[in-house]
């Protein structure tokens, strides 16, 4: 049965639907998409971090700006500020490597955000594929041989162990599909903490296959638990398979006719997994390990903290100098220099905010709806396979 309906709203969260509905906004016309983002200004995450440290420059430079106004402020502080202040064109040497760490980070966050990315649309294309050739090699080849084997026409239609092995492949493939299906929501909850996936994985498996990925695979990982379940799955389909192919071989003295047989009895029962699709299931299965060793990388390697830790200590010592700077220049308006030094501070501090939130991948991609892509396109492989029209000979 369809297990959807429970997967739909299990952990989405509402800023994954508003970041959607954003993107839809932002493929709007300059002028539009320019208009909304002034407009929703207020409600930005990247402001609300970065506006505390504005005031703080900010109050920071109304000290300096009242204590160089030799009329308002005592004698000693305004010598002292007139004589730390320095030329424009000293400070502003600061801006090229500044400018260097902040694009450096931000570039290198990025390619950390696009590999995750790729990671998860090469797990999304494999659990595809991988399911549509076990429900085509597992199930729809299986089922139209059942049809043969069952035939009331065929004189040799009482071989009973033949209908096991292919329930029994059916089954197994079926159990594969399942585990495919609840993978995605398992790389979900196993690459954001604070979610869980026991519910899913209770909805999708039987009993005793729930209670072992949620209490017997916890040492290990449920992602990696499911792969080396597939991957002994998968490999009972290929003993199933080779098994019902030659258990009605018999042993001959002529090598001839022992072919001869073989041939007709694999025409007779063709539900072989050939090692050709057995290598193709495996290649898809190594896809599946990839993506998962590609997102375990990047959550156990982040940038170094020693670069993060610099560039911060770089650029608060640009700002505590800046004011100095500017207050030296008797040509500008105190208005002026509070305007330059928010808004200096606003967009220097926001790049390095806005390198520090893309440096963590994984709450910013939007993997309920891949996920929920996933488990479709597994069902739908199925049911595809399931009502696809039997060609028959005429």
């Amino acid at each position: 049965p369809s297990i959807s309906n429970q997967m739909e709203n299990n952990g989405q969260t509402r800023n994954e639907k508003n970041e959607t509905i954003k993107y839809i906004a932002d493929c709007a016309t300059s002028l539009k998409r320019y208009t909304r983002h002034i407009l929703s200004w207020p409600k930005s995450s990247t402001s609300r971090s970065v506006l505390p440290t504005v005031a703080v420059v900010t109050a920071w430079s109304v000290l300096i700006l009242l204590g160089s106004n030799s009329s308002d402020s005592h004698p000693v502080i305004s010598h002292w500020i007139s004589k730390a202040s320095i030329s424009s064109g000293l400070i502003s040497t600061f801006l090229s490597p500044i400018a260097l760490l902040l694009s450096l980070r931000a570039n290198q966050a990025m390619n950390r955000l696009m590999e995750v990315r790729k990671a998860w649309g090469l797990m999304g294309r494999s659990i595809r594929s991988l399911a549509g050739l076990v429900a085509t090699y597992g199930v729809l080849a299986v089922s139209s041989s059942m049809e043969e084997i069952n035939n009331p026409d065929d004189e040799n239609n009482d071989d009973d162990k033949d209908n096991t092995q292919a329930l029994e492949m059916v089954a197994t493939s079926l159990l594969v599909g399942r585990y495919l299906a609840i993978f995605g929501w398992c790389m979900k909850a196993a690459f954001r903490r604070d979610e869980d996936d026991s519910e899913i994985i209770r909805a999708a498996l039987s009993k005793e296959e729930a209670e072992w990925l949620l209490f017997g695979a916890n040492g290990i990982g449920r992602p990696v638990a499911i792969l080396s379940r597939l991957r002994c799955l998968i490999l009972r389909l290929a003993t199933l398979s080779y098994s019902s192919s030659s258990s009605h071989y018999e042993i001959h003295t002529r090598v001839e006719e022992t072919r001869k047989q073989q041939m007709q009895q694999h025409q007779q029962h063709n539900f072989m997994l050939s090692p050709l699709i057995h290598l193709a299931l495996e290649e898809r299965l190594y896809d599946l390990e990839q993506a998962f060793g590609i997102c375990n990388r990047i959550l156990m390697s982040p940038i170094p903290p020693t670069y993060t830790r610099h560039t911060s200590r770089v650029l608060c010592l640009f700002l505590f100098l800046l004011p100095l700077a500017l207050a030296g220049m008797n040509n500008m308006a105190p208005l002026a220099l509070l305007l330059s030094v928010s808004t200096t501070t606003y967009v220097l501090v926001g790049i390095d905010e806005i390198g520090l939130e893309i440096e963590h991948p994984f709450p910013l991609l939007p993997m309920h709806g891949m996920a929920l892509a996933f488990q479709r396109n597994v069902e739908n492989q199925f049911l595809l396979a399931g009502g696809m029209p039997r060609v028959r000979s005429k």
